[in-house]
C-alpha cells in the first residue's frame, strides 16, 4: 500500500475462493497465488472430483501436475445446511 497526499493508493491482489465437499462437510478456502498472473487449473469446474488433504486451518488440493495448492479454510459448513447463496 502506498500513500499519496494522505490518500491510500492500493494494488489489487488476486485471490481465489474454492468450496469443496468432503463427506458431510463443505470447506470454503482462499488461495492467493504467488504471482498476479497465477491461475487455478482449467480442469477444475463445478462437480469435478479432486484429491484433497484437510487439516484444521488449511486444505491442500492436488493439481493435474501433482503439485499441491494450499487453501486457507475460511468456513466449514455441514453439507445439508449449505445454500448456494452462502458462497461469496
Amino acid at each position: 500500500m502506498y500513500y499519496l497526499v494522505n490518500t491510500p493508493v492500493t494494488k489489487d491482489e488476486p485471490y481465489y475462493e474454492l468450496s469443496v465437499k468432503l463427506n458431510q462437510t463443505i470447506y470454503v478456502g482462499e488461495y492467493t497465488p504467488r504471482h498476479s498472473g497465477g491461475t487455478l487449473p482449467e480442469s477444475w469446474s463445478p462437480g469435478t472430483e479432486i484429491q484433497l488433504k484437510v487439516d484444521k486451518r488449511h486444505f491442500y488440493v492436488k493439481t493435474p501436475g501433482d503439485e499441491e495448492i494450499d487453501f486457507a479454510v475460511v468456513k466449514r459448513v455441514r453439507a445439508e445446511a449449505w445454500q448456494p447463496s452462502d458462497a461469496k
